[in-house]
């Protein structure tokens, strides 16, 4: 992370006779810097939570309008502790001290578990070294300070306050965006009695709009194409469970893809969790399947195994029933032949013909139900997620 900072003091008697006069600056290329670091006489930070360099020449100057508001309405120059009756000059002479500092290997806790809906805060923690402290010096954010002169200007006045982010930075963070009220420069809370410290926090939250079309919305219209299985025969499960492990696979690619990412993490993120909703949607649908398929089978067997003839049934067709009785039995033995024959066919048509019918039912209307069940469910899922997740 790359910033720049503007520490605004009342410098010591050493600093004091190297602070130029209005207008002009003293930076570290001059011969008079040398001098000064020899002093040690300027307030420097360091980076408690990273390691610090800078990357541009410091510069050190005097300033006349910086200025706070300690009660709420009127604009006072910045106020520091009295000094001693003998020392007017010093009073009045407030300095700024300017440079940009480069902080790498910055300890953040980040946490992807809501990725791509995450938001973290970076936060850089920056503390005054006990040798400054020592000199009477103490780091404190004054959220109402002013120095228009350096762009430092209010909320209230349209600035950005003591912590300003760039449009160029901004417009450098490509999938993130800024959340302004989690973005504050506040005193360290874990500043000790040797350091004083501040905590520069930056709120961001991930732009979603890439992963939710490529790695949300996308796997889940094909995850739902699984229940388009229902419109193949049940019996044919060969072509069902074609169709529905080739969603399986093209959702595996696309979840290892989506891992690249995320860096490796001991946790599921929230993507996971709806891919892992992807693959039990699929799951559910082949055990469907299975279910119905197997069903079927067992309906056939039992159909195949009842009589398909009269005279399997233990009877004769009565049709030759009434052609016997007409020649070797008077009508009335022909006519009561031909109605037990009748009796016992019609008795095993209404068996046979209630088993398909019920298989009809059930193979076709009932599969058919719960498939759309099934996605009906998945629709109102991915609402309730979506929601709980935005």
């Amino acid at each position: 992370m790359v910033f720049r900072v503007h520490l605004i003091f009342r410098p010591r008697k050493e600093a004091l006779q190297f602070l130029p006069e209005q207008g002009r600056r003293v930076n570290s290329e001059d011969d008079a810097w040398k001098e000064l670091e020899r002093l040690e006489a300027l307030p420097n930070l360091g980076v408690l939570n990273g390691k610090p360099s800078f990357t541009s020449k410091l510069e050190f100057f005097r300033v006349s309008d910086a200025k706070s508001v300690y009660d709420g309405t009127d604009e006072v120059e910045i106020w520091f502790p009295s000094l001693p009756s003998n020392d007017r000059e010093r009073e009045a002479a407030i300095a700024v001290l300017t440079y940009q500092i480069e902080a790498s290997d910055v300890q953040l806790n980040l946490k992807f578990k809501g990725f791509p809906f995450d938001a973290h805060e970076l936060s850089v923690k920056l503390f005054l070294p006990k040798k400054h402290k020592d000199k009477m010096y103490e780091l404190h954010c004054d959220p109402n300070m002013r120095v228009n002169s350096e762009g430092i200007k209010a909320r209230e006045q349209g600035g950005q306050g003591i912590l300003e982010l760039k449009p160029d930075v901004k417009d450098g963070l490509f999938e993130w965006d800024v959340i302004p009220e989690k973005t504050e420069l506040v005193r360290n809370e874990n500043a000790t009695g040797d350091q004083s410290g501040i905590t520069m926090r930056i709120g961001i939250r991930r732009i979603p709009q890439h992963y939710v079309t490529k790695f949300l919305f996308r796997p889940g219209v094909i995850a739902a194409l699984a229940c388009v299985s229902t419109f193949i025969p049940s019996v044919e499960i060969g072509d069902r469970l074609a169709l529905t492990f080739t969603i399986l696979l093209t959702l595996t690619g696309i979840n290892y893809t989506s891992s690249d990412s995320l860096p490796a993490l001991p946790y599921s993120t929230a993507l996971d969790e709806y891919h892992e909703a992807c693959h039990y949607l699929v799951y559910g649908v082949i055990a469907h399947n299975i279910s119905f398929f197997l069903y079927a089978s067992r309906r056939s067997k039992l159909c195949a195994a009842e009589p398909t003839t009269n005279t399997a049934a233990g009877t004769v067709d009565p049709t030759m029933a009434a052609c016997v009785a007409s020649a070797d039995a008077p009508c009335a033995a022909a006519s009561e032949a031909a109605d037990v024959a009748a009796t016992v066919a019609s008795r095993w048509c209404r068996m046979c013909g209630y088993n398909i019918v019920v298989d009809y039912w059930i193979l076709l209307d009932l599969d058919d139900f719960v498939m759309s069940f099934i996605f009906a469910y998945w629709i109102y899922w991915n609402f309730r997620w979506f929601a709980i997740h935005k």
